[in-house]
């Protein structure tokens, strides 16, 4: 129910956005047609190229959660995840470590896609980063995830707004930490970044008590977590334990 609920809401959103985007669009277009002469012409091209790519993602987005409450839940290896996405990345030439812990945390599939926004983030926007590291912690109040980069960081005064569908923003942007924050609600998680500006982001994903459990192998199982040496390649990445 929570989830498409959420649904509900992504979709509503996604539709506002294209519904906008088309009307800015239509115009351009109408300008087009009314001074096409330069010096229009290029700043004209230029702004229906930009509606036409960010409508492009909006429809790519809904591609990416359009099955998000047909799913149930279940159980994830958090180290497994991690790795996968970075496997999935291209890290080079980002040193990346990764605990190969037991923790697994009860969550839908999309899951998945929280890590691999925040990873994606850090490549992009990390600017001076050479290393990303991924642990995780209990607490009294749950299960801890942190993934956390050398980068720039984050300003103060944007900690939360990166996690907000201002008006404007589209809702299907690439890194969208908006879509992150609302997969993790659906099983009661949160994330915030709590790292300092200048010494790097640090994301910290909360997962409440009761759904989260240490693998535990049956007795005679060769049923190991992989711990990220065995998934992401390159020689020159240093792994660490």
């Amino acid at each position: 129910m929570e989830a498409n609920r959420k649904l509900n809401l992504l979709t509503d959103l996604t539709h506002h956005d294209i519904r906008n985007k088309l009307t800015v669009l239509t115009g351009y277009l109408d300008l087009f047609r009314k001074y096409p002469a330069e010096p229009y012409f290029s700043m004209y091209s230029e702004k229906i190229s930009d509606l036409v790519a960010a409508i492009t993602a909006q429809v790519e987005f809904t591609r990416v959660y359009q099955n998000l409450g047909e799913v149930s839940p279940g159980w994830y290896n958090v180290d497994m995840l991690f790795c996968k996405v970075c496997k999935q990345l291209n890290t080079i030439p980002v040193e990346v470590y990764s605990r190969p812990d037991r923790w697994e945390i009860f969550a839908v599939p999309l899951v998945e896609k929280v890590l691999h926004t925040i990873v994606d983030n850090a490549l992009r926007h990390g600017t001076t980063l050479t290393e990303i590291r991924r642990n995780a912690y209990e607490t009294p109040e749950g299960l801890v995830i942190s993934v956390e980069d050398n980068g720039i960081g984050i300003a103060q005064d944007f900690k939360e707004q990166i996690f907000k569908n201002e008006s404007g923003q589209s809702v299907g942007h690439c890194h969208s930490l908006f879509l992150a924050r609302e997969i993790l609600s659906i099983t009661g998680m949160t994330i915030h970044e709590t790292g300092r500006a200048g010494k790097g982001a640090r994301f910290e994903i909360l997962v409440p008590k009761g759904t989260y459990r240490v693998f535990v192998p049956a007795p005679n199982e060769n049923n190991e977590p992989m711990s990220a040496s065995h998934f992401i390649t390159p020689p020159h990445h240093n792994h660490t334990s």
